[in-house]
Parts: structure tokens; C-alpha cells; sequence
């Protein structure tokens, strides 16, 4: 089966990836500046923009804007690249990221605004900066070189779009949310345990309840399972609803971070 991803109306996505096995590929400052180096190489001739980007130390976050196929095809060529020369650089082998990439699609502008707050606040949160403008590998610092960027018009009419200033809504870090480095991953019969205790919440005893139930008790079950990290097509499997309606339910703001 292909890469099957959820696609966003806007044309607008998180895409983020961290080190195999949580491993720390981008400790130093020369592991960032070759991860970036490639990034900039091959994002160069692509349609691709660059909304917002933040480099830790085992993982990294991107709001990118462009069709889908084509930031899949981005994504595969430059991380293949950075991966041979960072094995041969440090004298090993095998897998250098943990998968090829994750992505989640932008919805609305509150989707983009909370998820621009996420992304910038990264370093924040860890605690490695105190604002994001100064934290070295955040776009948000002028001294972070990227191509392709987005220009405040087109990255500030989401802000605007909210009745949002962006500098005061960067400052409130009261966003609490699960990050989606922290979402658990699922088997398929842990998937289907999760789900069956989703079902005793709602006072749901069967797969007959659970398909009579109303849509919003229906949405409510599956964005919950979505959210700490089960699969649209482990859904699928559990429950024989259509990939199409489980990705029409799934649309929230929970599911951008």
C-alpha cells in the first residue's frame, strides 16, 4: 500500500521526524547546520514554502505549504541525503530517522495559528530558550537562514484572520497539549483495547451501539483514539467504517501538534 496521508484544503502541513530510536542526531551545532544545509539544497527548486521551522536536539518541526506529493518527494531526497553523510561522518550504518516523515494537515486558521504557536515554542518548552526570536534554530530568529520562507504578509493573514497580534499570542504558554513525539504507538489489539475502553466511557456495549450511536458521540470515540496516537486505518479494521469518513471526523484542533 502506498503512503496514504491526510490531505490538508489549504495545502498547508506539520511535518516533523525525529532520530531512530530517539538517539540525538542533531546535538551540535555542526550536526543542525548539516541538517540544514540540505534542507535549503533541496527545498531550493521546489514550489515549497516555509511557514515555520524548529530544529531540537533528536527531532524537528516544519510548517510547510505546497502540494503533498511534491513535500513527499522533498522530504524522501533530503533526508536520504543528510542520513549518508551523517552515518559516514560518524562511522555507522542503518537508519538515521525514525520513519520517513510525519505529517499532519492544516484545516483553518486557528489550526495554523495554534500550531505556529506550538512549533515556535518548542525550544520554550524544553526549556533550552526563554523566546523564540533568539533561539538560534527557530525561523523566528533572523539569523536563521532558510529558502523558501514564507513572507510575514502570507504567514501574518492567519494572525489576522483570528484577530490575533503574533507577538502576544507567542508570549501565552499556557498550551498544555500532548506533543506528537509523546502520542503512544498502538498494535493493532492495544488499539482495540483503547477502543473498547472508549466505548464503556460513552456507556457503548457493542459494535451495534457504537454504529447507531449519533455522530457526534461517533466523533467524539474517534478523535479521542486519533488523538493519543491509533491510526486512521487501525480504525479501519476495528470499526469497518470508510478511511473517508473516519478522516472527516478526525478534523480538529487537537490533531495539528
Amino acid at each position: 500500500m502506498g503512503d496514504i496521508r491526510e490531505k490538508s484544503p489549504l495545502n498547508i502541513y506539520h511535518v516533523f521526524n525525529r532520530g531512530n530510536n530517539r538517539e540525538n542526531i542533531l546535538k551540535t551545532n555542526e550536526e543542525k547546520e548539516l541538517y540544514l544545509f540540505y534542507f535549503n539544497d533541496y527545498i531550493k527548486p521546489t514550489s515549497i514554502k516555509v511557514h515555520c521551522s524548529s530544529l531540537m536536539t533528536n527531532h524537528s518541526h516544519k510548517i510547510l505549504e505546497g502540494p503533498l506529493p511534491e513535500i513527499s518527494r522533498f522530504m524522501k531526497l533530503f533526508q536520504s541525503k543528510f542520513a549518508k553523510h551523517y552515518n559516514m561522518w560518524h562511522d555507522r550504518t542503518g537508519h538515521v530517522f525514525e520513519g520517513p516523515f510525519g505529517s499532519n494537515p492544516v484545516f483553518s486558521s486557528k489550526n495554523y495559528t495554534d500550531l505556529f504557536r506550538y512549533v515556535s515554542l518548542n525550544a520554550v518548552k524544553a526549556g533550552i530558550s526563554n523566546d523564540p526570536y533568539s533561539y538560534k534554530w527557530c525561523s523566528l530568529n533572523q539569523e536563521y537562514k532558510l529558502n523558501n520562507l514564507a513572507s510575514e504578509k502570507e504567514i501574518i493573514r492567519f494572525f489576522n484572520l483570528e484577530g490575533l497580534n503574533i507577538d502576544s499570542f507567542l508570549k501565552d504558554k499556557s498550551d498544555t497539549r500532548i506533543s506528537c513525539f509523546d502520542k503512544m504507538k498502538f498494535k493493532l489489539d492495544e488499539a482495540k483495547a483503547f477502543f473498547n475502553d472508549q466505548l464503556i466511557r460513552y456507556s457503548i456495549h457493542c459494535m451495534a451501539d457504537f454504529w447507531n450511536s449519533s455522530s457526534d458521540v461517533i466523533t467524539k470515540i474517534l478523535k479521542n483514539c486519533r488523538y493519543y496516537g491509533i491510526t486512521i486505518m487501525q480504525l479501519q479494521k476495528i470499526t469497518n467504517l470508510s478511511y473517508v469518513f473516519i478522516q472527516s471526523c478526525v478534523p480538529s484542533e487537537d490533531d495539528y501538534i
